[in-house]
């Protein structure tokens, strides 16, 4: 599941080239989460893993680094 949204994250989000991503890198912090991001990375995270996102989860705390993401999909399942 990491392995998934970590590529997922580092082929479909804009960020410096410079920047590497890894599961705990912090997305706020460097500027790479904005509404459009969390939107994109509910859909894939809804889609891939069979499950469905309350309002209550779309907060950007969930979707700060692929663990975040990772963590969010474990409780909803």
């Amino acid at each position: 599941m990491k392995d998934q949204i970590l590529e997922y994250v580092r082929e479909n989000l804009e960020y410096d080239s410079d920047v590497t991503i890894e599961s705990k890198t912090d997305l706020m912090e460097l500027g790479i989460l904005d509404s459009l991001a969390i939107a994109q990375l509910v859909m894939f995270l809804e889609d891939t893993f069979s499950l469905e996102l309350d309002p209550d989860d779309i907060d950007p705390e969930n979707f700060k680094s692929v663990d975040a993401m990772v963590a969010l999909v474990e409780r909803r399942r």
